[in-house]
């Protein structure tokens, strides 16, 4: 193997995280993989990637695994881009059976840096046996205008084609994957109309995957454009009485509800008009998507407009629980800059948590958003025990406490800033889980891009965490909505009429029982 020697602190014995960052254009990393774990990782990827192994080396304390060929590139083959998402459903896979479960995918760097995979030791899961072929399948967003299903049985390729309808131009078969091209450009469209067509066809596609027992697993950026979407088949889950529906992040300054029921459509405008300055500008219906327009640019945004637009998506994700809903993931489904993530939403059981934000900001800042005073003394310890730069500054601003770091963890292009924020990241989440706390998705909800003129523009802002407190849930009719810092408080809307019971709120966030 060779290499560096390891400049991160070990990990505590049987630590229970380990990352695994995909970088363009030919290298994974890993940060707190036990040796046995690395073995397993290394014999997937050479039995599952065609073209060969390059180098294998430490470097500043991650393990680099650097391809021959290039898996993770926007304008590489279709031939390898679909070995690549075959490699990782393999490792997916392989990981589960060996006990561990992905549990946070998500975009932490400016530049260079695709998603970081965390994933989190489960015993339960030791010995699981996942069948090879559509044990966990990939939908692939790909190109402007096609969706991939790969490693998939063929009666999802049929379910695929019932979902995509009139839009399909053509399909063809790739062994044993399947492509569908689509009328116009899906993933670039600028109409409203385009938009609104494109995430309904996730959605029914969801909705069809799940009725065949497939249930949202995790998503992957491996070309730096739209996202892969992994999906487990659990012979043992039983939807229920499951609904879904979206909120999307639009332009720069709009939220699309799409297939939303009116609890949903009356909390989400209440929680605007409460809690983003200047509230609505305007509001318009098509067929199944109402649009709100709001004041101002949250999705284009710096600074403290950044915090207020990070509060807001909190307070309404945290609003729609006690009326049915809640997140089952957040993805990145579009090519254009400033259309951001798209919150699927799963009907569950009304209940009422609390949830808050943990936000890396520009090139070295991390706020702490809607947070107790008990969260805000457990992230500075982590920050301060685990960053070992040291901190420029420390303080309160708007709903937040803002924490600036020595040097540039979300701008990194390797070394020492790129492993420890990956390091800091993993205990941060570790504490989040010891204190009751779990992320429910990581959103790229930053549409304002610095300009290069010799090279690719890039985002201000990374990917932000989005946490509910699942560990001590609260049974009360009513909860306050903001921590009392924030000084605000909440009404929810009325719970939705009685229908046949839905998921829990655990088994709508895809917990393991």
């Amino acid at each position: 193997m060779g290499g560096n020697t390891s400049q991160l602190p070990p990990p505590p014995a049987n630590f229970p995280y380990f990352s695994l960052t995909f970088r363009i254009y030919d290298k994974i990393k890993l940060i707190d993989c036990d040796d046995q774990c690395l073995s397993l990782i290394q014999q997937v990827v050479t039995s599952n990637w065609p073209n060969g192994i390059q180098s294998q080396c430490y470097d500043h304390g991650a393990f680099e695994i650097k391809f021959l060929g290039r898996p993770f590139c926007a304008s590489g083959s279709k031939k390898e881009a679909l070995a690549s998402k075959r490699m990782c459903c393999a490792l997916l896979i392989s990981l589960q059976s060996a006990g561990w479960e992905l549990c946070v995918n998500s975009d932490l760097s400016r530049s260079t840096d695709l998603t970081t995979w965390f994933f989190q030791r489960n015993p339960a899961l030791i010995g699981k046996q996942l069948p090879t072929v559509g044990g966990i399948i990939c939908l692939s967003l790909s190109s402007h205008d096609k969706l991939q299903l790969i490693n998939a049985p063929t009666v999802l390729h049929n379910e695929l084609l019932q979902c995509v309808g009139p839009l399909l131009q053509s399909h063809e078969v790739h062994g044993s994957d399947y492509e569908v091209k689509l009328v116009g450009y899906p993933w670039s469209s600028a109409s409203f109309e385009e938009g609104v067509s494109a995430r309904q066809l996730l959605l029914n596609t969801i909705r069809k995957f799940d009725s065949h027992n497939f249930r949202f697993y995790g998503t992957a950026n491996l070309k730096g454009t739209a996202d892969c979407i992994f999906f487990e088949q659990d012979r043992n889950y039983v939807a229920g009485e499951t609904r879904f529906c979206m909120l999307s992040l639009n332009a720069s300054d709009r939220i699309r509800l799409i297939d939303c029921p009116q609890a949903v459509v009356e909390t989400v405008g209440r929680c605007i008009n409460q809690y983003w300055p200047g509230g609505i500008q305007d509001t318009r219906q098509y067929e199944h998507c109402v649009e709100y327009k709001l004041r101002g640019y949250p999705w284009h945004s710096y600074g403290d407009d950044a915090i207020n637009s990070r509060f807001l998506i909190t307070l309404i994700l945290q609003s729609l629980v006690p009326v049915g809903w809640a997140v089952m993931s957040a993805l990145d489904i579009s090519r254009r800059a400033n259309d951001k993530a798209v919150f699927v939403l799963r009907s569950c059981t009304p209940t009422s948590i609390p949830h808050m934000c943990i936000s890396p900001a520009d090139m070295d800042l991390i706020r702490l958003i809607n947070a107790p005073k008990d969260m805000q003394d457990a992230v500075n310890s982590v920050i301060h025990s685990n960053w070992p730069y040291g901190v420029q500054r420390e303080g309160t601003r708007l709903m937040a406490y803002e924490w600036k770091l020595q040097g540039h963890p979300w701008s990194s292009h390797g070394g020492n800033d790129y492993a420890m924020s990956r390091h800091l990241m993993t205990r941060l989440l570790n504490e989040m889980a010891r204190l009751g706390w779990r992320v429910i998705c990581s959103a790229d909800v930053s549409a304002k891009h610095v300009h290069q003129d010799n090279g690719p523009d890039y985002p201000v802002d990374v990917h932000s965490w989005f946490l509910a407190r699942t560990g001590h849930v609260a049974q009360p009719p009513n909860m306050p909505g903001p921590s009392s810092a924030a000084g605000f408080g909440l009404g929810f809307a009325p719970p939705p009429e009685a229908v046949p019971p839905p998921p829990s709120y655990s088994e709508a966030m895809n917990e393991k029982q």
